[in-house]
């Protein structure tokens, strides 16, 4: 028995041995030889190049990117279409119950937990599966196998977590996004890793026809450099890497059917041509889990591998706003009768390998989609006429246990050819095959054509009839001169170097590229946990129905008496919340105010700052005393504080001192930049010869920032001191805040403009659990573009302009929309009064407008 992490990377990964390869008898564990299938050594069947810039039906021939394999072929992918491979060379079975060892030390409900593996191994055992399997030896990946796709730096790291104490694992895993680690983590992650390699070699080799991998931790969220969601190694990515670099496999097929989109196995071969990628995923406009623009369908890979990731991103929380079905049966089996099957049919893989999530089964609690086992019996069944058959399935999520075994139980029918018996409510009225499918609907249908039409130019199968082929971008050049001088100089340079408008539109994107170096945007910080964003607001709100988005009002503080009656108001009007904050018109004492008008900035450290700074805290004071008298009039009301009397790093002791129970905190002073950018002044001369005012413009990216940024740092140190538990919302990109871009309040703005907004709050969201941003002008409705941006790492608030139609645009792009009273009572021109008291009827209309929208 091998007992240490160390000892099982020790283990010779090398199972075949002079043509032949170990394998484990199914009936009694036995290891016997098996010589290698006949037909490993026929001719390789020439790839289809893709055909970028060429005119449909050019089908050269190329290799992939990788370096030809003098002296090894890999197995023909030829095989008739819609054949099924036949059960002759057996069905491999992966599983070893020592990958259990990983577990959460502090949740033993955790979703990704140990009993989804024991529970689909009993299954397939009940199913008589099982016994029909050949079981193959399970293995630790070494440490050789585990840098083809990750660096020294995360290898290390993760191999010595046996080494740690449980308290360090658990601190470990909290540094990640979505992760939990224990000491036996090690020993499951590199068992799960090189478990699938075995099962990916075993079929290349032909020791059996097809695979499945019953195996956890799951991988396909796992980055180069850090874990991620779940997953520590990159377990698909290593084993295709593998079988390529020994040459068992040249045009491997990756198809993730997991619910969430596989980010780092995208990453790992975004430049890849001898890999397919093939993700088909719940995506709703980048705002579910890993969240971002990496799994839109306009994300099809770069460099040599432009085209050779294929996202099909479903949006599930659109479709339930307008009331349409979750995507089901139907809507999978047309994502791959329209995209994958012709594309598979010019890629001509000889290796096919699922990521078979089942976290968009039916019944799944993060999901909530509507795939059946019959549903994933039938996709299976798809993939088994490509690549000779050769199908790998290897587990990835998926959380409820019934579904996850009913689901593999399915894919393991259809390995071997087997039909899926009927219900048990129809038992005896047919052999279990599915009837004719009913159609997709129209709302998922659609993204199916989108991503059609998106790659056609890429992809010959993929063309109507008569469809014109548009040059990619890929292929544009900038002109140097386009890259260099004054915007003018540049725009000048581009507008030579076009042939067409329509081509300048592309050149202009490609120059913006790299003017801002939108290929070299740093990666996220591991300590960034986009997913456990949504859950840290779901749980400060306990669990609330109405919403997201939750609805707060902004009360502007004057006396205990004004909040109290206030804050009633709010919570009849239906409001989730309400957030006080000092304007500068509150101090205790009053005498303290010293003729100073508004927000005065304090410090808890050193001198008092003056006479402003003695306002400062006399504004904090007063707005304690508020506070105390909310909470006893409204013992369970959700209360949040703003301070922007205070730098961001000192909020948390003030907060614990002065107003403990508070739910959340907002802090507006929150000093973080994503970038620095170049600026340049123009001057527009339109408009009758007359100069206008000076506009500063974003000509260029000087250098990407992290966030490690000292005062992020010491926010984020300060929490901890603290132990402040309650949300805490941060100022991104809002008024009184530096600009990263001219156009980030347009909803005209480019891609450079929507990434440097995106990694602002990437950063922001390392110190934050939730981003706020709002239009910088009050009487203007925050562009929805910007809302876009920003959302899909973290939480994003929106300070409501009050503008009629702004929820309408909004209301699918926020997660928590705040309502400051002086926007519902007509914005800056409102009278004083005005800000000290809601409107009931104005607040309860507001609120209905974003419950409707």
């Amino acid at each position: 028995m091998v007992s240490s992490a160390a000892e099982l990377s020790n283990l010779s990964p090398d199972f075949a041995v002079g043509g032949s390869a170990l394998v484990l008898s199914p009936k009694n564990g036995s290891v016997a030889r098996a010589a290698l299938a006949p037909g490993t050594e026929q001719q390789d069947t020439p790839r289809r190049r893709l055909a970028i810039g060429r005119t449909p039906g050019d089908a050269s021939v190329e290799g992939g990117s990788k370096a030809p394999c003098d002296g090894a072929v890999a197995p023909s992918p030829s095989q008739p279409a819609g054949a099924v491979a036949s059960d002759g060379a057996g069905v491999g079975l992966v599983y070893d119950e020592r990958m259990t060892k990983h577990y959460n030390l502090l949740d033993d409900g955790h979703p990704e937990r140990p009993a989804r593996i024991v529970r689909i191994f009993e299954s397939l055992e009940e199913a008589g599966l099982a016994d029909r399997c050949v079981r193959i030896p399970c293995r630790a990946a070494t440490r050789e196998e585990l840098l083809l796709k990750h660096t020294e730096k995360h290898v290390d790291t993760m191999l010595n977590i046996e080494t740690l104490t449980e308290e360090e694992a658990t601190e470990l895993g909290e540094r990640y996004k979505s992760v939990y680690l224990c000491p036996g983590s090690a020993q499951a992650g590199l068992l799960a890793a090189g478990s699938v390699i075995e099962g990916v070699a075993a079929v290349c080799r032909g020791d059996v026809g097809r695979s499945i991998c019953v195996v956890r931790p799951p991988g396909h969220h796992a980055e180069c450099e850090c874990a991620m969601g779940f997953c520590m190694f990159g377990n698909v990515s290593l084993a295709v890497a593998e079988a390529q670099r020994t040459c068992l496999s040249k045009r491997t097929l990756i198809v993730d059917w997991d619910v969430h989109h596989g980010n780092g196995t995208q990453n790992m071969f975004d430049d890849d041509s001898a890999v397919l990628f093939f993700s088909v995923h719940r995506y709703d406009t980048g705002r579910f889990f890993p969240g971002g623009e990496l799994g839109h369908f306009e994300s099809h890979g770069k460099g040599e591998g432009a085209g050779y990731s294929v996202n099909v991103p479903w949006d599930v929380r659109g479709g339930f706003k307008k009331g349409h079905p979750a995507p089901g049966d139907a809507e999978y089996l047309e994502a791959f009768e329209k995209l994958l099957l012709p594309i598979a049919a010019d890629f001509q893989p000889d290796l096919v390998v699922v990521s078979s999530g089942f976290d968009a089964a039916a019944g799944d609690p993060l999901g909530e989609c509507e795939v059946t086992p019959a549903g994933y019996h039938a996709l299976t069944r798809m993939l088994l006429s490509l690549a000779g058959g050769r199908v790998v399935v290897v587990l990835e999520g998926g959380y409820n246990l019934e579904s996850i075994s009913n689901s593999m139980v399915a894919c393991t029918r259809a390995l071997f050819g087997d039909p899926m018996p009927p219900p048990a409510s129809e038992a005896g009225t047919g052999d279990g095959e599915a009837g004719p499918a009913p159609p997709a609907h129209h709302f998922h249908a659609e993204t199916v054509e989108r991503v059609r039409a998106h790659l056609a130019p890429l992809w010959p199968s993929l063309r109507a009839p008569g469809e014109e082929v548009v040059a990619q971008a890929s292929e544009l050049r900038v002109p140097a001169a386009a890259l260099r001088g004054t915007i003018a100089e540049m725009e000048r340079a581009l507008r030579e170097h076009a042939e067409s408008d329509e081509s300048y539109e592309r050149l202009r994107r490609r120059q913006q590229a790299v003017l801002f170096q939108l290929e070299e945007v740093p990666p996220d910080p591991p300590q960034v946990k986009s997913q456990e964003g949504w859950s840290t607001l779901r749980l400060s709100f306990d669990g609330s129905t109405a919403g997201p988005p939750y609805l707060l009002a902004m009360l502007h503080v004057l006396t205990p008496e004004q909040v109290v009656q206030s804050i009633g108001y709010a919570l009849q009007a239906g409001a989730n919340g309400v957030v006080l904050v000092n304007s500068g018109h509150a101090h205790s004492p009053p005498e303290a105010a010293m003729a100073m008008l508004g927000v005065q900035r304090a410090s808890l450290k050193g001198p008092s700052g003056g006479a402003s700074g003695k306002a400062g805290k006399a504004q904090l004071e007063a707005l304690a005393e508020c506070f105390g008298a909310a909470r006893q009039a409204y013992p369970r009301a959700w209360l949040g504080v703003s301070l922007p009397q205070l730098p961001a790093a000192q909020v948390f002791k003030w907060l614990m001192s002065h107003c403990p129970t508070a739910n959340a905190v907002w802090l507006h002073q929150l000093a973080c930049k994503p970038a620095d950018v170049t600026w340049e002044s123009s001057v527009d001369a339109s408009g009758g010869g007359q100069p206008q005012q000076p506009q500063a413009l974003a000509v260029r990216l000087e250098k990407w920032l992290t966030d490690h940024q000292p005062a992020l740092k010491g926010v984020v140190r300060e929490r901890q001191i603290a132990s402040w538990k309650g949300l805490v919302i941060g100022s991104v990109a809002i008024q009184g805040q530096d600009r990263v871009h001219h156009a980030q309040d347009d909803d005209g703005m480019g891609d450079a403009c929507q990434t440097l907004l995106r990694h602002w709050v990437t950063i922001a969201s390392s110190v934050c659990d939730v981003v706020a941003t709002g239009s910088p002008d009050p009487g203007r409705a925050c562009a929805v573009a910007k809302l876009k941006a920003m959302g899909g790492v973290t939480p994003v608030a929106l300070t409501s302009s009050g503008c009629q139609g702004e929820d309408v645009g909004a209301a699918g792009c926020v997660d928590v929309a705040i309502a400051d009273g002086r926007a519902l009572a007509g914005g800056a021109t409102a009278e004083e009064g005005k800000l000290f008291e809601f409107d009931i009827e104005q607040l309860r209309a507001w609120v209905s407008r974003w419950r409707d929208a």
